[in-house]
């Protein structure tokens, strides 16, 4: 089985490791997460995603910042006064930092730049660095109860398909699982009820606890908007999909998905519609709180005898298409 929780993206031979290393027994508990935003972040509008198209990412930060410069001297040798020059410092600063911890100032400078134009999230040299960087966004349901968790997932590429269907009730007493596995050669591509059933099949047994269903709820932070959902799929012969559907206790029911997209090894980014509104997750909370319950249940992801990836382009014209 492939590591559940690597994290594939190929830009720059840039490799990113989700982190999420076990807490010592002796640990003291998590201090509360402080958000940059809170929920809802609006979505731009057309003149902001106009802007965020015209900022150079990939010259400005080398013209106003010489090598020489430490990040501690870069605010002062340009400082920045709108979204975009927020923008670029926070490209200079993650260029410096490398495969580091991002230093506060690079945080400070996303965050600033996001929050005056949240479009800027989603140009390469801002998403490669910040993704996952710092909590973004807090959830959108944090007093709610989820109750109903309805979980299809297929994977189809160089090697065995594996599909399933997973559903979970009771979520916030006492979960039941109920479910069919199916791994078998041929080529799956869509996580659907319709996906077609291998030539061996299982019924899913096992159990989760309260707390593994709740914390999918707690794991939908970081959403940013989107003028639309898209499919992301930079890389080749590895098709992971996901759909998954949670329902709350006072009825509100979303969807989780991530549009056959598999920069994101294991699947995604991930998105969601919201009262009439697209979302990305700008980290991998969620999907990182889904597998820690479907590894409980032993369920397998897909294992690629060989895959690729060649990431070039800003998602930006597939998350806010010019002309929208």
């Amino acid at each position: 089985m492939l590591p559940s929780r690597t994290l594939l993206m190929v830009a720059a031979c840039l490799l990113l490791v989700l982190p999420v290393a076990a807490q010592e027994a002796t640990e003291l508990p998590p201090e509360p997460v402080t958000y940059a935003f809170s929920w809802p972040v609006a979505a731009p509008d057309a003149a902001a995603i106009d802007a965020a198209y015209a900022c150079f990412l990939d010259s400005f930060p080398a013209e106003r910042y010489p090598e020489s410069l430490g990040i501690d001297e870069l605010e002062a040798a340009f400082a920045p006064e709108t979204a975009c020059d927020w923008a670029v410092l926070a490209v200079a600063v993650a260029q410096r930092a490398g495969d580091g911890d991002m230093p506060e100032i690079g945080k400070t400078a996303f965050a600033t730049a996001v929050g005056e134009n949240p479009a800027l999230a989603f140009r390469l040299p801002l998403l490669i660095p910040y993704y996952g960087a710092l909590p973004l966004v807090e959830p959108p349901f944090a007093d709610q109860p989820l109750v109903t968790v309805n979980i299809h997932y297929g994977w189809a590429g160089m090697g065995e398909a594996v599909s399933y269907t997973l559903l979970i009730n009771n979520g916030d007493d006492q979960p039941t699982v109920s479910g069919k596995l199916t791994l078998g050669s041929g080529m799956v591509f869509s996580a659907t009820p319709e996906t077609p059933e291998g030539p061996r099949d299982s019924e899913i047994t096992g159990s989760v606890t309260v707390e593994q269903v709740q914390s999918l709820g707690a794991a939908l932070t970081d959403l940013m908007p989107i003028g639309q959902q898209f499919s992301w799929e930079p890389c080749w012969d590895t098709y992971p999909d996901w759909v998954v559907t949670l329902t709350f206790a006072d009825g509100a029911t979303i969807t989780m998905q991530t549009n056959g997209s598999n920069i994101i090894r294991v699947g995604g980014p991930w998105q969601v519609n919201i009262d009439g509104q697209d979302y990305m997750q700008y980290s991998s909370a969620f999907v990182l709180a889904l597998l820690d319950m479907t590894d409980a249940l032993e369920l397998p992801l897909g294992q690629p005898m060989a895959s690729g990836c060649l990431v070039g382009a800003d998602i930006m014209r597939d998350a806010y298409p010019r002309g929208q």
